[in-house]
């Protein structure tokens, strides 16, 4: 099979000669222009030949749109620092307006897909991340890279809410109203799905009830955007997620970490959901585990899954920097060799 039709009967579980597998990861030093973005993941798809490729691109770009700043230390393995950030109060919600696809860092984004996609040609099926609206609001209210501070802009975004919920709606709409159009935008620029991936949502941040109120409506206007593609995944980051809630996303793939606290495992969740699987290894194997532990991660995630309906993939983004090339590579190789 070429890689259309290995993604085609991975995701509607047709017969398949073997597993689709990707893996993915930040190049700090290197994605902070649309030619250096490209040319890391040009690179790293052509060194790893990739089933997929999905663009890891600058985590930041989403909320540069509304002018927050980042300051880049230019070091393979360093987060940018946020420097500055629209949302400090409730007052600051009415500054939220709807944005073009192509202003500032959105278009740069865009120009990166053109060039990714001239030279990859058309074989390789892309995704481009984007993350949900919700998501997007929280690193407006400073974010932290590495997500650490997340519970502290979850709590103020659920204050302001209680006090003028809507304003916070009114920006939530203007955001998916953004990425909506950013949405169609990648439509037409020739990629096969989006990754939509949000970090919120979490029995850690918010119940069902809440978390359906603030993000699913705007998660649907941004997923509707691009349903005539044919590879859109849903990425469910961080523990206790609400699975069964995507039941219903139309996507063609979720992806979670069956390793994190109270998330459910490969077998369990393809009874949830009627989407295919994605994940199976561990993302601090790649760092710090061995090549014989990556690949018997992959015959476990292979096992329960029966091969069918699945994405071999790992559970988050990897350290570039971190993570040997032989654990990369052993880790692309072991679908062949099952």
């Amino acid at each position: 099979m070429n890689r259309h039709e290995r993604m085609h009967a991975a995701l509607s579980g047709q017969n398949i000669d073997r597993v689709p597998v990707s893996a993915w990861g930040h190049f700090f030093d290197r994605e902070n222009t649309a030619e250096g973005l490209a040319e890391s993941m040009i690179s790293f798809q052509k060194t790893y030949d990739w089933d997929f490729m999905k663009i890891n691109c600058r985590g930041s770009y989403h909320a540069e749109a509304w002018g927050a700043t980042y300051h880049q230390s230019g070091k393979p393995g360093e987060r940018p620092v946020c420097t500055s950030h629209p949302l400090h109060s409730l007052e600051d919600w009415a500054r939220i307006k709807r944005v073009a696809p192509d202003f500032g860092s959105l278009g740069e984004q865009l120009r990166a897909v053109e060039l990714i996609r001239k030279e990859v040609g058309e074989e390789v099926p892309i995704l481009m991340t984007v993350f949900s609206p919700l998501m997007i609001a929280c690193f407006l209210y400073n974010l932290r890279s590495d997500f650490q501070n997340l519970p502290e802009t979850v709590s103020a975004i659920k204050r302001d809410l209680a006090e003028d919920p809507t304003a916070v709606h009114d920006a939530l709409s203007a955001i998916s109203q953004t990425f909506a159009d950013f949405g169609r935008a990648l439509a037409d620029s020739g990629v096969d799905g989006i990754y939509f991936a949000t970090n919120v949502s979490s029995d850690s941040f918010f119940s069902d009830e809440e978390y359906r109120d603030l993000s699913r409506k705007y998660d649907l206007m941004v997923l509707q955007s691009v349903d005539t593609l044919p590879f859109n995944m849903l990425h469910l980051c961080g523990d206790k997620v609400h699975l069964a809630d995507a039941a219903d996303y139309p996507v063609a793939a979720i992806h979670w970490d069956t390793t994190a606290e109270g998330n459910v495992s490969l077998a369990d969740g393809k009874n949830t959901v009627t989407q295919a699987v994605a994940g199976g290894v561990n993302r601090w194997t790649f760092s710090e585990g061995t090549p014989q532990e990556i690949q018997a991660q992959v015959r476990e995630a292979v096992r329960e899954t029966e091969g069918e309906r699945f994405l071999l993939a790992p559970s988050c983004a990897v350290s570039m920097t971190a993570s040997p090339k032989e654990n990369l590579q052993a880790f692309r190789t072991a679908v062949e060799e099952i």
